[in-house]
């Protein structure tokens, strides 16, 4: 039994890995298109890209990855709400932790 759980583990990090990659290709793709097509400013394109896979992300591993279900009405926004919670907190840190590092070397 502990084999099969090792299994679905291992589908579940490769499901995870795919999604990253997507999540990444969505990304770079989007903002080639906003600011070499469209010709947009870099700032906003690159806001807008974050905020599509960010999105794309959740839906792909809501459904792909972490196979989600909820049974309430309430707990979908509160799932969504952790999500994106998450990201910003990792958007912040990545932020002022390039401005940190930037600074300090």
């Amino acid at each position: 039994m502990e084999q099969a759980e090792n299994i679905s583990d291992s589908f579940t990090d490769v499901h995870y890995v795919v999604i990253c990659a997507c999540t990444t290709a969505v990304s770079i793709s989007l903002v080639a298109l906003l600011t070499k097509v469209f010709h947009r400013e870099d700032n906003l394109s690159n806001i807008v890209t974050i905020i599509a896979a960010v999105i794309f992300a959740y839906v792909a591993n809501k459904i792909f990855v972490f196979r989600s279900r909820t049974d309430s009405f309430g707990a979908p926004a509160a799932e969504t709400f952790k999500f994106f919670a998450g990201c910003a907190v990792t958007m912040l840190l990545e932020v002022f932790g390039v401005v940190f590092f930037d600074s300090v070397l």
